[in-house]
């Protein structure tokens, strides 16, 4: 009779740890396809930006009425797109706000430092790029002082940093910020991203790099060479829709409520990151 008390108890057991992992996978799949959405549409947005672009250089060329009424056509399909793209991020913080409130109990701790990693990619999509940069970097400094943490978690935050301050320094370029002021935001993006290229990562050992992280590293450096007029052709930053982006006020970045306003990165250069990135 005891043991099958013990068998029934283990078997109950066995029961909720799979009915919680299938809750974390429901989750998890939930929130992935919720971004899934919002980079779709946010693509998509992008490819109407660079058409809108054309169209209005085009138009600016010919200035015939054919040309004016393509471009204005352009330029409303462009707002719409991004209005879309806006609504998906916005829809997306919300399902990973919910799976995050609902998994107190069911999910173990990995499962959910990753789900707090995509809240702050939606914040980068919703355009709170200072704001999701001080949280992933908080959030690479916990992983990088953490023994136990999973390399492949901390890649993936690295990732998102580059991303957030590319986009905010490419941003802050083309509405006329000084160039002091756009370059530190970019550096912020080239140490992170040379850091992923090179594969070193200070506390996970060699990483391994990828054309991917590689191509980043390239993309960063040719913003920084391209003349304003070229860059003012292209479309705007993927990841925030209508380039209408908050917080890109320099004071407002991380490093810098650190620094008081200290223009140098010194020894703050990407929490963990070894030395100089050098010039570009």
């Amino acid at each position: 009779m005891i043991l099958g008390v013990s068998l029934a108890g283990t078997i109950f057991v066995s029961t909720r740890a799979s009915a919680r992992k299938d809750h974390t996978v429901a989750l998890i799949e939930a929130v992935d396809a919720a971004i899934a959405k919002a980079e779709s549409l946010q693509q998509a947005a992008s490819l109407a930006s660079v058409r809108g672009s054309e169209s209005r250089r085009v138009a600016r060329h010919d200035n015939t009425p054919q040309s004016v009424a393509l471009a204005t056509e352009a330029t409303a399909a462009e707002r719409l797109a991004y209005v879309g793209a806006a609504d998906a991020w916005e829809a997306a913080g919300v399902v990973v706000e919910d799976a995050l409130a609902s998994s107190v109990d069911t999910m173990d701790a990995s499962a959910r430092e990753e789900l707090r990693r995509l809240r702050y990619r939606t914040q980068i999509g919703t355009g709170d790029l200072a704001g999701a940069a001080e949280n992933l970097e908080a959030m690479l400094k916990q992983s990088i002082d953490s023994p136990d943490a999973d390399p492949a978690h901390r890649i993936r935050v690295r990732e998102d940093l580059v991303m957030a301050y590319y986009h905010a320094a490419r941003l802050m370029r083309l509405r006329g910020d000084p160039e002091r002021a756009w370059r530190l935001v970019s550096e912020r993006a080239r140490q992170h991203a040379r850091v992923l290229a090179e594969g070193a990562d200070p506390a996970g050992g060699l990483l391994g790099a990828t054309t991917r992280r590689q191509y980043n590293l390239e993309v960063i450096m040719e913003f920084e060479r391209t003349p304003l007029d070229m860059l003012d052709a292209e479309a705007l930053p993927v990841e925030c829709p209508g380039g209408n982006c908050k917080n890109l006020n320099l004071d407002t970045w991380p490093w810098k409520k650190r620094q008081n306003n200290d223009d140098s990165l010194n020894d703050d250069r990407g929490v963990g990151d070894p030395g100089s990135s050098g010039g570009g």
